[in-house]
């Protein structure tokens, strides 16, 4: 990703809980630079869709832990086993606050762990914030 705030930004959300979905989407509506949403109801499908050489295109994953089809933990494995995508940014965005998930899921080769906020507001802000880290400070 290029450090350029007119770029488009291509997030793929893994999201079950469709509400939470449309939140991360409006927060996105607020942000100073274009974001594509693609929204997964499970890790599953995604790693269905993923172009197997890599050229899938896409910023980062903003992955949901808690999934009743594949949960975070089984997604991580398996991407990160395919050699294309072992440094495909990776955010585990969880209503979990248990060091056990963020331990178990930064092993697995998550790049960060974000716990849900309640609150709209908040929950905004900390969307502002991440897109906005992700889509100025890393470069792949």
């Amino acid at each position: 990703m290029e450090n350029n705030a007119h770029q488009l930004v291509k997030v793929v959300v893994v999201e079950d809980h469709f509400p939470d979905f449309v939140l991360i989407e409006t927060a996105c509506e607020q942000l100073p630079f274009p974001v594509q949403l693609t929204h997964f109801s499970n890790g599953l499908d995604l790693l269905h869709s993923l172009s197997p050489d890599g050229s899938t295109d896409l910023d980062f994953i903003l992955l949901d832990l808690k999934n009743c089809v594949m949960d975070g933990r089984s997604f991580l494995r398996k991407i990160r086993a395919l050699p294309a995508y072992q440094y495909l940014p990776i955010i585990v965005f969880s209503s979990s606050k248990t060091p056990s998930d963020v331990q178990s899921c930064l092993e697995l080769g998550a790049n960060a762990f974000v716990s849900k906020p309640l609150e709209y507001p908040e929950f905004a802000r900390l969307i502002h914030s991440l897109f906005t880290f992700w889509n100025y400070n890393i470069s792949l």
